[in-house]
């Protein structure tokens, strides 16, 4: 009866075996693609590094492309400064609504709030970039810019 149960269990599990190799073929190839990206990037921009040296073009500001001068610094800071404010703006935004949704509101302001809040989790940042672009641009310089300049 031993030998029965064993062949059955072996038999049982070879869905789950089946999975953790794939699982783990999927998961080394994300890793593949992440490597094969750093190596296509470095690749890349192995020119920049050779002609200005790594830390040299990091830490430098200047931009001239007539001089073949670049410095990324400028960009990297103005990248770093406005994730900061970013951060800074939506952390007490994020957590007074969850506050008050799971503390204060009623069921039915909950329940449309929570819906909206999802879709614009679900929506990528980049989307608002454009909506940005396409749409609040146009309004902003058309409508608002001249009735401040006025």
């Amino acid at each position: 009866m031993a030998p029965a149960a064993d062949t059955s269990r072996r038999h049982a599990h070879a869905g789950d075996r089946a999975y953790a190799v794939v699982v783990t073929l999927l998961g080394g190839s994300v890793l593949f693609v992440v490597g094969l990206i750093v190596m296509v990037c470095t690749r890349l921009s192995w020119p920049a590094f050779a002609k200005l040296g790594f830390f040299r073009f990091l830490a430098g500001s200047d931009w001239n492309p007539v001089e073949d001068s670049f410095g990324a610094l400028p960009f990297i800071y103005g990248t770093l400064v406005t994730s900061a404010i970013a951060i800074v703006l939506a952390i007490p935004v994020a957590i007074g609504l969850a506050l008050f949704l799971t503390e204060m509101s009623p069921d039915r302001v909950r329940r449309i709030v929570s819906f909206f809040v999802e879709i614009l989790a679900a929506i990528p940042s980049v989307v608002f970039g454009l909506w940005g672009l396409l749409v609040l641009v146009p309004v902003l310089r058309d409508t608002i810019e001249p009735a401040l300049s006025r």
